[in-house]
């Protein structure tokens, strides 16, 4: 019988784990809750049609209205009463509207006067009669003045050489500002799809558009200049610019 008794003593139990603290717990179950929820929201959200307006991203803003102009341009202005200069040493002619004048003789040069024999030969810069009234010079009609020659010279005054249009383009990139605003511009001139540069310098709020090409693989260029102007003016006088690259002639 004491054998019995003995065996029948209750033998204290330990438990294999310490009981979890009562936040921790709390914070496990919300877990698994939050996870079930985001499961369910994103099998939901897998299922529901994709608008169309996601389907491709959105293209970027140019950085000038003015970038691409004349990719697709109108028919040329007339251009039948137009004053036409020639520079017969470096074989290059432009036609231009009434008002404006070769910048560094009078204006009344004769058209047919051979430019070469100014005093800066292999190029030319064209701007408009300046008019006066009681309140001082009146703004010209385009507001724009004209460069066309031989643009870009190294020491000793030797022309850049360049043997593609491609080639010029690249020689323009190189003068830019790195810090500047510029935008490519497409025209025809001297019969030839020309890429050209915009380019806007602040200050002196100036806008400057150049269209540069090959001539004798010589650094040719017709570069226009505007002060003052805004983009949306600039742009109107797009047509008219277009008229007077396509009148340009190259070539002796």
């Amino acid at each position: 019988m004491q054998y019995f008794t003995h065996m029948a003593k209750k033998i204290p139990v330990h438990p294999l784990h310490r009981p979890v603290h009562p936040y921790l717990r709390n914070a496990v179950i919300a877990s698994g809750v939050i996870l079930v929820i985001l499961t369910i929201f994103a099998v939901f959200q897998s299922q529901k049609p994709v608008p169309t307006w996601q389907s491709s991203l959105p293209t970027p803003a140019p950085t000038s209205i003015l970038a691409n102009a004349g990719a697709i341009s109108p028919p040329p202005l007339p251009s039948d009463t137009w004053r036409e200069y020639h520079n017969w040493k470096y074989g290059y002619s432009i036609k231009l509207p009434d008002e404006f004048r070769p910048y560094v003789v009078p204006n009344t040069l004769d058209p047919n006067t051979d430019l070469s024999q100014l005093p800066v030969n292999d190029s030319t810069v064209f701007a408009e009669e300046a008019k006066r009234d009681e309140r001082g010079y009146k703004p010209g009609k385009y507001g724009f003045t004209i460069k066309i020659g031989y643009l870009i010279h190294y020491m000793n005054n030797v022309t850049a050489a360049c043997a593609s249009d491609e080639d010029c383009y690249g020689l323009l990139s190189k003068e830019v500002p790195y810090n500047s605003i510029h935008f490519p511009l497409y025209a025809l001139v001297a019969g030839r799809q020309i890429k050209g540069l915009g380019v806007f310098y602040q200050p002196p709020n100036q806008y400057i558009l150049t269209y540069p090409l090959s001539v004798d693989s010589k650094y040719f260029a017709v570069e226009f200049r505007f002060n003052g102007l805004t983009e949306k003016q600039i742009k109107e006088k797009i047509p008219v610019i277009n008229t007077i690259l396509s009148t340009v002639t190259v070539g002796k």
